[in-house]
């Protein structure tokens, strides 16, 4: 066990602080190599060679805020590793970075979608081990307030209580910083999601392991779309286990789910008891609907095929929150909540062809 707890002055300001890395590799001379790495990056950080290592760590009184983890070779077989860490109650909602020597550092391997973060290549270097920690844990570009931050200015300005859990900065980015979108995401997870962890519980008690899965992988995508990536990488764990058939570790990675869920429900009913003085249903009230128009109807139904054939979930429902917005026929609107109801659940081939049907019942012109 190596701990790196000093600072080199020439990189340490580079370094987002203070962050705690626990970084475990079964070899040693890695370790002897991130021992100075980390240490010339800045960063505090304990190396460890085996999950009881880090246990004894974390036993001693250590805290840590991410993970660095070498897959190695044999994928599945760490994989499975990566699950029994998800289980220590001190680890569950900690990022995770994976260290792999070869191509396999990509979204593609494995051990990606047990619940991975982020790939970087061996042997670490001082750049990748900064780079990796700002995309983790971003700047935040004003002083915290009552623990809210301010994202934005002027009318795309958004405040939120400042937690890692959901990270509001890195969503409203993704959203080209369009807060309006990013609070409307917001509200639909906060009215669909809260009984997420215990309808997932309730589907493994019972057996229904295609349930569970199903409902384990859209929780991972709402997640997803609010930036909430403990969450999402919980959610993953388990749909992981699932997609291996081992529902005893599901079972096992499930309290994860409910604890970070639940901290992302904090947040956000905090969030929407104090957003401007409003209370949380007035807040949340949707816009007048838009007359219909079948030329903008069509339009904004074209747009839609593009995200659906991607399958990328937060265009999709901003697409999809332009065509609710619409006050359209009464013999369109069932349709409409059908593509609703099929987008929120993922089911992106049954969405495409609701969304052709709709298309054609336009008529000509449509396409």
């Amino acid at each position: 066990m190596i701990n790196t707890g000093s600072t080199h002055p020439a990189s340490a300001a580079k370094a987002p602080a203070p962050v705690r890395v626990l970084l475990i590799d079964n070899d040693e001379l890695n370790l002897l190599l991130a021992h100075e790495i980390f240490e010339q990056a800045g960063v505090q950080a304990v190396a460890v060679r085996s999950l009881a290592d880090a246990r004894q760590t974390l036993d001693a009184g250590q805290a840590f805020d991410c993970v660095f983890l070498d897959p190695g070779f044999d994928g599945l077989h760490n994989c499975r590793l990566l699950h029994e860490l998800r289980a220590i109650p001190k680890l569950a909602e900690l990022p995770v970075v994976g260290l792999l020597a070869h191509a396999e550092a990509s979204e593609s391997n494995p051990c990606s979608a047990a619940g991975i973060r982020l790939f970087v290549q061996k042997p670490l270097g001082i750049t990748q081990v900064e780079a990796t920690l700002a995309e983790l844990f971003p700047p935040v570009d004003q002083a915290p307030k009552d623990g809210w931050q301010t994202w934005g200015q002027g009318e795309n300005k958004l405040e939120f209580p400042l937690s890692q859990a959901i990270q509001i900065g890195q969503a409203l980015k993704r959203f080209g910083g369009n807060s309006g979108l990013l609070v409307r995401i917001l509200d639909r997870f906060h009215a669909d999601q809260r009984g997420a962890a215990a309808a997932l519980k309730q589907a493994l008690n019972a057996g229904d392991l295609a349930t569970a899965e199903r409902l384990a992988h859209s929780l991972k995508g709402a997640a997803g779309n609010i930036d909430a990536h403990p969450l999402v990488e919980a959610a993953k764990a388990v749909e992981f286990a699932l997609k291996n058939g081992d529902p005893e570790l599901a079972q096992t990675l499930t309290p994860a789910v409910e604890s970070t869920l639940d901290e992302v429900f904090r947040l956000l009913d905090q969030w929407q008891a104090g957003r401007g003085g409003a209370a949380p249903a007035e807040a949340s009230a949707p816009p007048p609907r838009a007359a219909f128009d079948p030329a903008q109807a069509r339009e904004l139904l074209n747009q839609l095929q593009q995200p659906l054939e991607r399958r990328r979930p937060v265009e999709c429902e901003a697409a999809l929150l332009e065509i609710k917005a619409r006050q359209w026929p009464a013999e369109l609107q069932a349709p409409i909540a059908e593509l609703d109801s099929a987008i929120r659940r993922y089911r992106f081939r049954p969405a495409q062809q609701i969304l052709s049907q709709i298309i054609n019942r336009l008529g000509p012109g449509a396409a």
